[in-house]
């Protein structure tokens, strides 16, 4: 779908061959694999929605993409190919990966990979968690792998030009890129400004700005969280929204860089700026917007759309000001189904499948 601006009449429409978990948008293609019909990447076109080419792999994990590169590891070994072509990148260097990848992330000129190890008995596990960065094109290893000790596996990264910012085990590191050093401080700084009572949620990645740092904090005991602000730099409190919660709140960067979209599950919605936390506009809780829709906000030029995942429903507020445009139901579109996962934003469209295989934009 478009902004031009019908969003519940599709640009186009494509079958597949099955549902694509995961599936993103890089560049000018549609990325994802499938176990139900043989193990399989699936690359399709941005534009028409047709299928490119696909990649016949053994035990697929995890994908990536940077730099027309795409990323995947395949029967423990990282692999990479060209994007448009599926032809070899041919400085890359085949990695052997034993331990389980519990994510991989492609930004830039790096290639991180999250590892994990479970040791322990059916009373008592804890799991070693690893922490490596490769280089896009050679596959060598930048520095030495960081062990984050007896972690959570939920291991959320957030990625800055020169940073990279990860919660881990409740805790929120920042690793500087260019030496493979954690920050001092940084993670004492971060511990100081929380606010007593609240400790971070490893389900909300960590959203980097340009001078701040924004994650959701959890209220111990509580159902509630809030959103919290850091100086990326030192870790040090910027703000944080609202001063008393009552609500379950889901936030995402403004395409701009300058704000952050924050909505709760109350159906309130604000733009606030990045730099001190004050609303820009507020919204109040508006009930036409179902409970059931209300998650991360997914931004695409002067909309913001709310949707989740098993839904057939996308709400849609302007970016100036907040209204609401409208809630939009899609059963027509896609025939009785619901969308397989939340839609993906890019380049001023936004794509979806739904559980029959279908992809749409």
């Amino acid at each position: 779908m478009s902004n031009q601006h019908n969003i519940t009449s599709p640009d186009w429409k494509q079958p597949t061959p099955g549902l694509l978990s995961p599936y993103f948008v890089a560049g000018d293609r549609i990325v994802g694999f499938n176990h139900e019909n043989g193990n399989k990447i699936y690359v399709f076109n941005t534009y028409t929605g047709k299928q490119v080419y696909e990649i016949q792999v053994s035990d697929i994990t995890s994908l990536a993409c940077t730099a027309g590169y795409l990323y995947y590891l395949d029967n423990q070994k990282l692999k990479s190919v060209n994007l448009y072509d599926k032809s070899p990148n041919p400085e890359w260097q085949e990695i052997s990966i034993e331990d389980d990848v519990t994510q991989l992330i492609a930004h830039n000129e790096y290639v991180i990979v999250v590892t994990a190890v479970s040791e322990g008995g059916l009373l008592s596990t804890t799991t070693s968690t690893t922490l490596t960065v490769y280089d896009f094109q050679t596959g060598k290893q930048v520095w030495k792998p960081l062990d984050l000790g007896d972690a959570s596996s939920n291991v959320e990264v957030g990625i800055g030009e020169e940073a990279l910012f990860f919660l881990s085990g409740g805790k929120l590191h920042a690793m500087n890129f260019y030496k493979g050093e954690l920050r001092q401080n940084f993670e004492q700084n971060i511990k100081k400004g929380l606010q007593d009572g609240f400790s971070f949620s490893e389900t909300h990645t960590p959203i980097v700005g340009d001078q701040q740092l924004v994650c959701i904090a959890n209220e111990t005991g509580n159902t509630f969280n809030k959103v919290c602000a850091f100086h990326k730099e030192d870790g040090t409190p910027a703000w944080s929204f609202p001063k008393n919660p009552t609500a379950n709140w889901y936030a995402a960067l403004s395409e701009d860089r300058k704000a952050i979209v924050a909505v709760s599950r109350a159906g309130e919605a604000h733009l606030l700026d990045i730099k001190t936390g004050k609303p820009i506009w507020s919204q109040k809780p508006n009930n036409a917007i179902p409970t059931a829709i209300i998650d991360t906000p997914i931004i695409a030029g002067q909309y913001i759309y709310l949707s989740g995942s098993g839904q057939s429903t996308v709400a849609e507020l302007t970016m100036a000001t907040g209204d609401l445009m409208g809630v939009y139901e899609f059963k027509d579109v896609i025939q009785g189904s619901t969308l397989y996962k939340r839609p993906v934003i890019s380049n001023g469209h936004v794509y979806f499948q739904v559980n029959d295989g279908s992809l749409f934009s």
